[in-house]
This record gives structure tokens, C-alpha cells and sequence, in this order.
């Protein structure tokens, strides 16, 4: 999804940028290309100032979209490897929640801090399902969103879990 949703962009980059921030570089290069322009290109300041507008937008923006791609491309490569953690939690006797919990401590990066926010949602009473769905807005990758539909559909037709995880995980990793 855009960085612009309702999501905050600090949700998706995993980094402190507030709105504040974000404004505040743009005004900054809009100003500094402004002042760029009209001092080495000698174009007049009207030229230069949509110019300095036009990067103060684009440069923020292309900065915050790569940095969710990145994050959501090392969520991606590392989300098998969690999956992994659940499987072996579920094979060890652990209820879901716990297999969950295992995942946010023993992985790091995206995945951890993902599975640590359905973690913490888990742990104010929210179903399994719904947990993922909410913390899975955060990273907002089809595969957690895969995760959450896969949970959903295995609490309401039954079977074993961790065999489906199991087959989950294999898929995500081809």
C-alpha cells in the first residue's frame, strides 16, 4: 500500500518518522534546490521555487517508499523462518499464542516486531486471528495477510496446524 494511508509511515518503515519530520525535510529541499537553482543554474525564482517544490515532494516520498520496501522485503526473506518457530511450537505441544510469542523472541527485525505486536494484542484479549490482521497492517505484505486467512480458515474447519504452517512456510519460501 502507499505510505499515506491511514497508516502511519513510521508503521511501515519501522522507523521514528512522524508527520512533523516529513514536512520538515520537504520544506528543507524544497528550499536548499530553490536556492541551488537560482544560485548555479541562474534560472529565474519562480522556475527555481517549482522546482524546489517538486523535489521537497518527490525526494521524501521515493526515500519513505524504499524504505518499506525494504523492510517488507526483509519481512518477507525472514516471515518462513517464524512460520518455522510456530510449526515447532505447535509440533512441541504449545498452544498458538505461545508458538506466536516464541516468534516476536527468538527472531529479529521485521518479523519479530510483527509477531511482538500480535504478541501484545494476543495478551489483551484479542482472538489469534484478529491480532495478526491488525499487527499484519504494519508491514501490510500478502504473505502475513496469508498467515491471518490461513488462521481463520484452519480455526473454522479444523485439522492440523501445524502441518498446514508447515506447508505455508514451503510455499513462501519458493
Amino acid at each position: 500500500g502507499d505510505w499515506s494511508s491511514d497508516v502511519c509511515s513510521s508503521d511501515l518503515t519501522g522507523l521514528p518518522i512522524g508527520l512533523g519530520h516529513y514536512v520538515l525535510v520537504m520544506a528543507v529541499i524544497a528550499v536548499a534546490e530553490t536556492v541551488s537553482v537560482v544560485t548555479f543554474a541562474g534560472l529565474p525564482f519562480a522556475v527555481a521555487a517549482l522546482l524546489g517544490i517538486a523535489s521537497g515532494v518527490a525526494i521524501p516520498h521515493m526515500l519513505i517508499s524504499a524504505l518499506i520496501k525494504r523492510r517488507q522485503a526483509r519481512f518477507t526473506a525472514d516471515f518462513p523462518e517464524g512460520i518455522d518457530v510456530i510449526v515447532r511450537g505447535l509440533r512441541a505441544g504449545l498452544p498458538v499464542s505461545e508458538s506466536i510469542i516464541a516468534v516476536g523472541r527468538e527472531l529479529s527485525g521485521p518479523v519479530s516486531e510483527t509477531f511482538a505486536d500480535v504478541s501484545e494484542r494476543l495478551s489483551i484479549g484479542d482472538p489469534v486471528e484478529k491480532a495478526v490482521q491488525e499487527a499484519g497492517v504494519k508491514i501490510d505484505t500478502p504473505e502475513i495477510k496469508f498467515f491471518g486467512i490461513s488462521l481463520s480458515i484452519q480455526r473454522e474447519t479444523g485439522g492440523n496446524l501445524a502441518e498446514t504452517l508447515s506447508n505455508l512456510s514451503d510455499i513462501l519460501r519458493q
